[in-house]
């Protein structure tokens, strides 16, 4: 049996989706991703097999996306796939929409509403639009968070017993991302993500400002890179800020599973972004890291207010240092016991190995249904 993966970034789809593609590949189907050919060459896919198309996922030209749609076909065509996921706005609406020409079962995944949602021009009322015809196709609606789940339901986007809610995300490796103890007689807030104004970089730079002038030797790493696509990323002169300031330390694009290794670190994500389930934050957990973080959707289900982390209110960078300044403060058994709530949570709610059951049982009934 053999399944497409189609997103609009080779990243996103290596980051989020690689341990289910690479399951999904050791127990017998044939696995081949789908992403822009801008992406080609990128990064080291662990040997899978990825087709390379031309995607704009950020364009509003409409000839961009009839080229995408028609790449789409010619793959359907070459491949001849049994099932295909599909991820991010225009693969949800354009690779459904192939799929349901070939008499091809397939499912979607809304990762977080994003813009076609939060926005009313022409463009979002448009891909609402699709997203609705695509959703009559489609066999099932992947969400992962309860917020995403009410909106979907309220904004009648598709029939409910289509939608599959991931209540921990995406999951997460915990072989890869293993508990290390966090006890340290130094403290580094560490914001990890892109390099977008919504995720909170701004924020978290504003507060590290008030904390370093109390506590100089308290360290603030940024590790992220930024996204030239998407519409609320920093200006270039705000990145060239982030890369010369003497308050942080500008880690660039990193390995995270080597990172969280380190003891004394805090992950502090203070956004205000569409979130689906923040992968970072689910990374930090499970290596034992308290986290702070806003009470966004996406976000405040990786906290247990006190127990694990901190939550605050979102573009609130004074109460973000207010956070931060608590946990400085903290007895060190209480830093410990903070560091073991984020490994059990993850335990509990993430593990990646509870979304291959998931994927697992949407392939089984696809099946059955031939």
């Amino acid at each position: 049996m053999k399944i497409l993966f189609v997103s609009n970034s080779l990243n996103g789809l290596f980051h989020f989706r690689m341990d289910v593609m690479m399951h999904l590949k050791s127990i017998g189907y044939e696995v081949v991703g789908v992403v822009p050919s801008s992406d080609r060459n990128k990064l080291d896919v662990n040997g899978l097999k990825i087709l390379y198309v031309p995607l704009h996922r950020t364009s509003k030209n409409f000839y961009h996306d009839l080229s995408f749609f028609f790449s789409l076909l010619r793959v359907f065509i070459s491949e001849k796939p049994d099932y295909v996921f599909n991820y991010t706005v225009k693969p949800n609406i354009y690779a459904t929409l192939a799929a349901r020409l070939f008499r091809v079962s397939s499912s979607m995944m809304m990762a977080g509403l994003g813009y076609p949602f939060s926005n009313n021009n022409l463009s979002s009322r448009l891909a609402r639009g699709l997203y609705r015809v695509a959703l009559n196709f489609s066999d099932n609606l992947l969400l992962l968070n309860e917020s995403n789940v009410e909106s979907v339901k309220r904004l009648e986007l598709c029939n409910s017993e289509k939608i599959i809610f991931l209540e921990g995300g995406e999951g997460v490796n915990l072989q890869r991302f293993q508990y290390h103890d966090n006890l340290s007689d130094k403290v580094c807030f560490i914001f990890v993500g892109r390099l977008l104004r919504e995720k909170g970089v701004l924020d978290f730079l504003e507060a590290a400002g008030e904390i370093k002038r109390l506590y100089p030797k308290v360290g603030f790493q940024i590790a992220g890179s930024a996204d030239i696509h998407s519409p609320c990323s920093l200006k270039p002169e705000e990145i060239e800020a982030i890369k010369t300031s003497d308050v942080v330390d500008y880690l660039g694009y990193i390995d995270m599973a080597k990172k969280l290794e380190d003891a004394g670190i805090v992950l502090v994500i203070p956004s205000y972004y569409p979130e689906g389930l923040n992968r970072s934050l689910m990374e930090g957990c499970a290596a034992g890291k308290p986290i702070i973080t806003t009470n966004q959707p996406g976000c405040r289900e990786l906290v247990v207010d006190g127990v694990n982390g901190f939550l605050v209110p979102v573009q609130r960078p004074k109460v973000l240092a207010d956070a931060m300044l608590r946990y400085i403060s903290l007895p060190d058994d209480k830093k410990r016991c903070m560091s073991i709530e984020s490994r059990r949570l993850a335990e509990s709610r993430f593990n990646v190995e509870n979304v291959y059951r998931i994927y697992e049982s949407i392939l089984e009934r696809a099946v059955k249904k031939q």
